[in-house]
């Protein structure tokens, strides 16, 4: 066995090594030592160091010294800073439009101090009496603090002390005492003469009366001390309702809500929450009363009848001015189909003559589209799940029927899809 004497690296004890070891570690520069122990030691001698900044004196192990070393991590981002600076870029300024002060821009701001955006959004009392007002004579109540933007509430309190003092000061009658206390405020009669503990609560007893649906109120639950603001029945089945006008504002009040919706979960009881945001800044609970009879299209059906025959509404008008223009459109379809002007009628793109179907069948792809799409428009609330169903496959079958017809009766019926699908959207917006 080939052995060879190494000097250890560390105490400079000679010691025998293996001859392959010994190149090893030659080859690559490795120090050689005797024992673990003196590894280990050689490893944890620290090292006297000064710092390229500061000059102080400092010590690290073998293993953490680097090309350039520094005492603290503050010395190394000075030289850094130094060596490599940085180019920092200037904030963007926006100018004040009171002050006219230049201001370090950000998103949707105009003023530069909540000072200048008083000055500029500042009301009147005259303004503020007016504007109680219109929304009074628009609701046909006395409106609640919370339906009007952020800002005017306070301006009211700042000029007349209190939201009900401007509420009497426009000559209304507040809705509640002039302490804000739940306990101290007063009762609101609903127009079926339930008392209300609230504006809202009265709402939504109203909304129950003017519907025609048979409510009771303040029914206790089942084996607790708790009540439900009402109950109405639907089918065979009793549906508890709720207004949480405070929730989210009391840890009390929102403990209230967790037991009542673990008693309806207990005795396995049907719940309708209905919060703030249901009624304000608009009145949503339609919308509650088409969830609430999805599974019954019966009752639904009967409530939507009745809703129709309170507002004096035939649901069979719609369908009398297409009864109407029936004649005008069979009369149209044929003067495309047979029209002689469109033999040869070049259009643009890939449809050289009107009066040939489409080559590549690019117009009945996109008429079965715009079909589609303007489905997805049409409110289909009280329609049956079947009837979606097959209503979905209305444009492809159109697509079918149309392939070989004539590209100029293609393309009326596409722009003229688009064309209402346009007149639905700016409908549904003004609206």
């Amino acid at each position: 066995m080939n052995l060879v004497k190494v000097k250890c690296a560390f105490c400079r004890k000679e010691f025998f090594r293996n001859k392959g070891r010994f190149n090893e570690a030659k080859k690559f520069n490795w120090k050689q030592y005797c024992s673990r122990k003196c590894l280990s030691k050689d490893r944890l001698k620290k090292q006297i160091l000064f710092c390229e900044n500061c000059d102080k004196r400092f010590e690290r192990t073998p293993h953490e010294v680097s090309p350039h070393n520094y005492c603290s991590q503050s010395c190394a981002a000075i030289v850094n800073n130094k060596r490599y600076p940085r180019k920092r870029l200037k904030p963007k300024l926006k100018t004040c439009v009171v002050c006219k002060k230049q201001f370090k821009k950000s998103i949707n701001k105009k003023y530069c101090s909540m000072k200048c955006r008083n000055y500029a959004e500042r009301y009147t009392p005259e303004e503020l009496l007016n504007i109680i007002n219109r929304t009074a004579q628009k609701l046909k109540r006395v409106p609640a603090r919370r339906e009007f933007l952020r800002g005017i509430d306070k301006a009211c309190v700042r000029f007349f002390g209190s939201w009900n003092n401007a509420i009497i000061a426009a000559g209304l009658q507040p809705n509640r005492s002039h302490s804000q206390r739940m306990y101290k405020r007063t009762i609101t009669k609903a127009l079926d003469g339930h008392l209300c503990d609230s504006i809202s609560e009265a709402l939504i007893d109203n909304w129950f009366k003017k519907n025609n649906i048979f409510h009771e109120k303040n029914v206790p639950y089942p084996k607790t001390k708790h009540r439900a603001g009402w109950v109405i029945l639907a089918g065979n089945q009793k549906i508890f309702i709720e207004y949480f006008g405070l929730a989210n504002d009391s840890p009390r009040y929102d403990r209230s809500i967790i037991k009542k919706k673990k008693i309806c979960k207990k005795y396995n009881l049907a719940l309708i929450p209905i919060y703030p945001t249901d009624l304000y800044p608009k009145n949503l609970l339609n919308i509650k009363l088409r969830e609430k009879f999805k599974d019954d299209p019966q009752r639904m059906q009967k409530e939507t009848m009745a809703l129709f025959k309170k507002a004096g509404t035939n649901p069979i008008g719609g369908c009398l001015p297409m009864i109407l223009q029936m004649p005008i459109f069979f009369a149209f379809y044929r003067v495309l189909y047979s029209a002689v002007e469109l033999v040869d009628a070049p259009f643009y793109f890939w449809i050289t003559d009107l009066s040939e179907k489409d080559p590549y069948y690019v117009l009945p792809v996109l008429m079965a589209g715009a079909m589609f799409f303007h489905q997805k428009l049409t409110p289909t609330a009280s329609m049956d799940p079947t009837q979606k169903k097959i209503m979905m496959f209305m444009p492809l079958i159109f697509a079918v029927f149309m392939k070989d017809f004539p590209a100029g009766l293609t393309l009326y019926i596409f722009v003229s899809t688009v064309i209402a699908m346009l007149q639905q959207l700016f409908v549904f917006k003004r609206t």
